[in-house]
Parts: structure tokens; C-alpha cells; sequence
């Protein structure tokens, strides 16, 4: 799927790529704005013996995270949910997940409110209790890009 670009200069475009770039203002650097809509995927094993794990996913500053999606694609043996999505720092981006993952399924969730994050983020999951690490989640996340 191609690249949409618009801008204010040359209206609508499409380019090599993927996702959606909207850049507004005047032509000049100083006074235009991009906004991007982006989405990233990561797969992971749920830990062993953890409550906690530290995803490769990473959103830039000025982003706002508008959605996140897990999946359960093999389900743990232990009765766990994933209760939160953190930043590394454990700022709670997204809380009340509620997402079982002893069984297949899967679960849209959006954040209480929209923010532009301070800084480079990189996520966590929060978990219940200790899983057995036998699980595999699929978790996607959408997030406007602001530059």
C-alpha cells in the first residue's frame, strides 16, 4: 500500500511507504507541522516467573498514543491478565486492560485521555501475577506522530 501525503503545496500525493503524513503551515521550517498516523506490532512470550515485561516498541516524543490491540495467540497456563501498558519508566499510558491471557482472544483499548508523550517511550506490559511463560501475545499500537 502506498504512502498518502498531503500537504498544503502539492494537495494530495502518493509516495513509496506506508501510513498517512499530514504536514500544515507555511513552507518555511520554522512554522510547519507533520502529523503521521503510525501503527507497530511486536510479538513476545509472556515472562516466566514475572510480572512485567519490557517490550522493544518504542514511540517517539510529541507522539500521542491513541490505541493499543493485544491478541493472544498461544494462551498461557496460568490464570494472569495483562492489567496495564507502562512506559519504561512505569507511567501508566494505558490502565484497566483487563486482558486474560489463558485463553485466545483479543482486545482494543484506547487511553483515558489523549497526551503528547515528553519523551522517547519505550512499553511495558503490567501483569496480574506471575505467568508461566508458556503464552504468546501479539500487541499492535496506533499513535499520531507529531513533528
Amino acid at each position: 500500500m502506498p504512502k498518502v501525503q498531503y500537504t498544503e503545496k502539492k494537495g494530495l500525493v502518493q509516495t513509496s511507504g506506508a501510513g498517512v503524513d499530514l504536514t500544515l503551515g507555511s513552507s518555511s521550517e520554522a512554522h510547519e507541522m507533520t502529523t503521521s498516523f503510525k501503527v507497530q506490532t511486536e510479538t513476545f512470550d509472556l515472562p516466566a516467573a514475572a510480572s512485567a515485561l519490557t517490550l522493544e516498541l518504542e514511540i517517539p516524543k510529541c507522539s500521542i498514543l491513541t490505541s493499543a490491540k493485544f491478541e493472544v495467540l498461544t494462551p498461557d497456563t496460568t490464570n494472569r491478565t495483562i492489567t496495564e501498558l507502562k512506559s519504561l519508566t512505569d507511567d501508566t499510558l494505558i490502565s484497566g486492560v483487563a486482558f486474560a491471557v489463558n485463553a485466545l482472544g483479543e482486545k482494543i483499548v484506547t487511553p483515558a485521555a489523549l497526551e503528547s508523550l515528553a519523551a522517547d517511550t519505550t512499553l511495558k506490559i503490567a501483569l496480574s501475577g506471575n505467568t508461566t511463560g508458556d503464552g504468546v501475545v501479539k500487541l499492535t499500537v496506533s499513535y499520531l506522530q507529531l513533528s
